[in-house]
Formats: C-alpha cells, sequence, structure tokens
C-alpha cells in the first residue's frame, strides 16, 4: 500500500495538482500531503513571476513532430529490419529509384557525402516535393565504380 501511495501521490504532485485535491483523494488533510511530500523528497513545484515559460512557435512544433516521426519510423525500422539498419556501402555513393521515378529520371546516384539530405536532393533532382516528403520508400543500391562503365546510365 505504502508503493502506491507513493506512486499516486508523485503522479499526481508532478501533475500539478493541489495538496487539498490529493489529500481529498487519500481522504487526509492538505497538512499530511506536504508531509508526504518531504518524505518522499518531491521536488518543490513552485514557481518564480520571473520564470519564462516555453512557447514554441507552428514552425518549431512541426519541426518537433517531423524530428518525432523521424525517430519512431527509424526505431520501428530497427526493431522490425535489424540486418537492413545500415549497410556498409550506405556511406558511399549509391543509386535511388523513389516510387514512379522513372518519371523523372531516376534511378540516380546519389553521393550522401556531397549531396546531404535525400529529401532535399530528391526535389533538387526533380522529384516532386509533394511526393518525396512523404517519406515514401525508395529503392537503394549499392554503387560500385569499378564495375559500372558509367554513373548517367544507371544501375
Amino acid at each position: 500500500m505504502e508503493n502506491k501511495r507513493a506512486l499516486i501521490l508523485t503522479q499526481m504532485w508532478m501533475a500539478g495538482e493541489t495538496a487539498e485535491a490529493i489529500g481529498n483523494r487519500f481522504g487526509v488533510s492538505g497538512s499530511t500531503v506536504y508531509k508526504w511530500v518531504q518524505k518522499y523528497k518531491l521536488p518543490d513545484r513552485k514557481r518564480t513571476a520571473c520564470e519564462p515559460v516555453y512557447d514554441p512557435s507552428p514552425e518549431e512544433i512541426e519541426r518537433m513532430k517531423a524530428e518525432i516521426k523521424a525517430r519512431h519510423i527509424a526505431e520501428r525500422m530497427a526493431e522490425q529490419h535489424p540486418a537492413m539498419l545500415r549497410p556498409a556501402w550506405m556511406g558511399q555513393p549509391y543509386w535511388v529509384d523513389p516510387p514512379s521515378g522513372y518519371r523523372y529520371g531516376f534511378p540516380k546516384l546519389y553521393d550522401p557525402a556531397r549531396d546531404g539530405n535525400v529529401t532535399e536532393w530528391l526535389i533538387r533532382q526533380g522529384y516532386p516535393e509533394a511526393l518525396a516528403r512523404q517519406g515514401l520508400p525508395c529503392t537503394m543500391t549499392s554503387h560500385d565504380p569499378d564495375t559500372e562503365a558509367d554513373d548517367a546510365t544507371g544501375p
């Protein structure tokens, strides 16, 4: 019971509930709740009037959402396909062929060191921005300069 009380108290306290509201939940006074807060060494929630509040702009929110989505997709891929995480050839130039890429002259040779972000590179290469930003899976094929006669011909 003690651990359960500590857990519920911590959750409610950190969520910003008042000592009185927490006390009502447990059937004790607010002063008892403050004693528990000291006993369990919970952080003080008092804020100064000068403390700034972080209020991100809509652009920052969109950027953070995109980062979280990308991280989530990468984690899912790592769980589902551990062998496909990052083949050794991925640091080298490789052929990229997005869906319907033939309409826009793909496959094309992509060099991560030179070309930067693959999405931006796709757009610079003439692939429609709306499709590039959807994060559709592309076919990626290693490029061996010893076996390729001409980089412009594709794999």
